[in-house]
């Protein structure tokens, strides 16, 4: 499970690390701190917080980086790069990518005036990226209350952690074709590509909740329709005026609330990029006095056999693409296809009976490509 004392004796500097690399990063660009936030956040919110956002693009395997929100708009990704090399160094193969971007969005938050929390560590880093889920699981910034809350309430979370972390918008800027003529805005007036959030675009405060209640002829004062839908619901209304009169309130919530998102389905244990299952081997084998070699042949599987023995589809091997061939067969691949869970138990179960030892593996080395 996961613990704010993980890496007390695998890493014990890992933190010290993080925040000394965040202020250098801060230090020279402010911006970075509401983009690592969102780094944080369109992590967590597909598929869970596993650093499958980092992963780049192969031959054979789509990242999330070109998905529609997030083409050409994260950035931060080289202060990821920076700390991850550094903890390379102190603690090699140790500190996971999807636990240096807990502690990174943290200290974007305090380095920008905001509350501190105690970052919960042990996730590990996913084998796989999901371009498609990226759509599915993002909150849409031109959604209402009604489209925006689903999408919280699908990773555990509730409308108040909705409307908390609706205030990471007290940072940073958007691009201002999201902006839709809802109300001026300085820097998109003078035609830029960006535009603040609120007032007070570098300092994490409660204006986001102020500029919410003011009113315009076109309505709230929010940058985002999904940043003035907050005003257009009754319950998430009254949330935005508890935060804009008491920032101690604001502050109290986002810190239970940032907590709770780190949880969103991390991968634990032998799962993530510790390379797969784990199981307990079972000794007491004897080698052998001697060797075969006739009874290579005569044993092992040909991999240009169709089914019958142990044909043209996906696989690499004749001997994989005839699994599709077979009705039997079929079923189990479908099966293990949509549900890693139910391979990975089977794929346990199977290496016992073979006896095998499997490996353990180890933490993404490089963020941006699986080891």
């Amino acid at each position: 499970m996961l613990s704010t004392e993980f890496y007390d004796t695998s890493c014990p500097e890992a933190e010290t690390i993080i925040s000394s690399a965040m202020s250098q990063a801060i230090k020279r660009d402010p911006t970075l701190a509401a983009s690592l936030l969102r780094l944080h956040f369109h992590d967590c919110f597909v598929q869970g917080c596993d650093a499958s956002v980092f992963l780049d693009d192969t031959r054979n395997h789509v990242g999330e980086k070109s998905a529609a929100p997030n083409f050409q708009s994260l950035r931060g990704f080289d202060v990821i790069d920076t700390i991850k090399a550094e903890l390379e160094k102190a603690c090699p193969h140790t500190v996971s990518c999807s636990d240096i971007l807990a502690a990174v969005a943290r200290d974007s938050v305090v380095l920008s005036g905001g509350p501190k929390w105690n970052v919960e560590f042990g996730r590990r880093d996913s084998l796989m990226a999901n371009k498609t889920a990226v759509l599915e699981g993002l909150p849409n910034p031109n959604s209402d209350v009604a489209g925006l809350l689903p999408k919280f309430e699908q990773v555990g979370m509730s409308l108040r952690d909705m409307v908390a972390l609706s205030g990471g918008h007290t940072i940073g800027s958007a691009k201002c074709v999201f902006l839709k003529g809802q109300r001026p805005n300085s820097s998109c007036s003078r035609n830029e590509s960006h535009g603040s959030l609120d007032q007070t675009p570098k300092l994490f405060d409660n204006n986001y909740y102020l500029n919410l209640l003011e009113k315009n002829g076109n309505g709230p004062e929010g940058f985002l329709e999904s940043d003035n839908a907050l005003v257009r619901s009754t319950l998430a209304l009254e949330l935005v005026q508890i935060y804009a009169t008491n920032a101690t309130a604001f502050f109290a919530d986002l810190r239970t609330s940032m907590i709770k998102m780190g949880r969103v389905a991390p991968l634990l244990g032998s799962k993530g990029e510790s390379g797969g299952p784990k199981w307990n081997v079972e000794f007491g084998r004897r080698d052998s006095l001697m060797a075969n070699k006739t009874a290579v042949l005569e044993g092992l599987p040909n991999p240009n056999s169709d089914i019958a023995e142990k044909n043209k589809n996906g696989g690499f091997l004749e001997s994989d693409n005839s699994l599709v061939k077979s009705t039997l067969a079929l079923e189990l691949v479908q099966v293990y296809a949509k549900n890693a869970t139910a391979f990975f138990s089977d794929f346990t179960t199977s290496m016992i009976k073979m006896a095998l030892l499997g490996s353990e593996g180890e933490v993404r080395i490089n963020c941006h490509r699986m080891n």
